[in-house]
């Protein structure tokens, strides 16, 4: 949030961990939606096992991830 390129604001900066769930678990890495209670914004990031960050945006989408997510909501096979 302290980068230029960053997508996020200092609204982001103390969130409760109650804002984000895991949506859902996809070939072992884990699909996060974490939600600003200040402007309904979610942000979405695919975690690795490792707890690596693989990549993450405001749309839920994945698309080099084989059973992605859209709108949290795993998308069909």
């Amino acid at each position: 949030m302290n980068r230029d390129w960053s997508p996020l604001d200092q609204g982001w900066v103390e969130l409760k961990a109650e804002e984000a769930k895991i949506l859902a678990v996809v070939d072992g890495d884990d699909v996060i939606a974490v939600t600003n209670p200040q402007d309904g914004r979610v942000f979405y990031m695919l975690i690795a096992g490792d707890g690596g960050i693989v990549d993450a945006n405001f749309t839920g989408v994945f698309p080099d991830v084989r059973g992605e997510t859209r709108d949290g909501q795993a998308a069909p096979e």
